[in-house]
């Protein structure tokens, strides 16, 4: 199991009672660079855990526990723009987490950009404003359980047929179509939460076009949030919550884009 460790309020690194087993298309090699990382960022050994866990998530080790420990070990090491993409993807894998949402928060207030890490919701995300603490996984069997619970309905309907099973017959049509609804707003989240990332030179120039010789739009320093709506060649297309677009080289910037 994967040991979680914890950045406290004076940002000092502890030890958590929580775990997490998840393992996602991951082979014996890369589970055990995880857990060799663990034992390293128990010892104190913190650049060699985060060799670890960039290995095992090259492996593909991907869940909101091991992004967690990755950002606080980049945190230890005052690396501002590592540990702010890593508690991103961890967000991104456990939503509901305090600990990721706390730590995040804390990395955020850390950086110079006055930079948010998504963008203005969308009137459906402003109605459905639980979705930011739901996975596609989490909607798609709400999803399931709602469709199910709608054929019993109409099962009940057929087989006992009277006015009360008419009316209840009602929520076996709208049952479906909100958990479907749900599920659109949730998968678009998260779709739209996979290509955040963060920088981490110390500084660096967003330019109009892929190549160092074109104009430099404007510059960035370590930990300011990024989407990533392109990549091309050795650069990201990247979009900031302001609206703010351009390039960036990719040795620039992080990005953990999921398997």
């Amino acid at each position: 199991m994967l040991t979680t460790f914890k950045i406290a309020s004076v940002l000092i690194l502890g030890h958590s009672l929580l775990f997490n087993a998840v393992i996602a298309k991951a082979d014996t090699a890369s589970q055990a660079y995880a857990e060799q990382a663990v034992e390293a960022q128990q010892n104190g050994e913190t650049a060699h855990a985060i060799e670890l866990y960039e290995k095992a998530v090259a492996g593909g080790i991907v869940n909101g526990d091991l992004f967690y420990n990755l950002g606080n070990a980049y945190f230890r090491t005052n690396d501002i723009g590592h540990a702010m993409a890593s508690f991103l993807a961890a967000k991104r894998f456990s939503p509901r987490n305090p600990d990721i949402k706390a730590n995040l928060k804390f990395v955020h207030t850390q950086i110079q950009e006055n930079l948010k890490y998504s963008e203005p919701p969308s009137t459906l995300n402003t109605l459905a404003f639980w979705v930011d603490d739901m996975t596609s996984k989490e909607a798609f069997k709400l999803l399931a359980l709602l469709s199910l619970i709608s054929g019993l309905i109409i099962i009940a309907g057929v087989v006992f047929s009277n006015s009360s099973t008419k009316k209840i017959g009602v929520f076996s049509v709208v049952l479906p179509i909100l958990a479907a609804l749900n599920f659109y707003i949730v998968d678009q989240n998260t779709s739209d939460n996979l290509t955040w990332g963060a920088v981490t030179a110390a500084e660096a120039g967003v330019h109009s076009d892929i190549n160092n010789k074109s104009k430099v739009l404007f510059n960035l320093k370590a930990g300011a949030p990024i989407k990533m709506i392109g990549k091309v060649a050795g650069w990201y297309q990247i979009k900031l919550s302001d609206g703010k677009k351009g390039w960036i080289e990719e040795s620039d910037a992080k990005v953990y884009v999921p398997f």
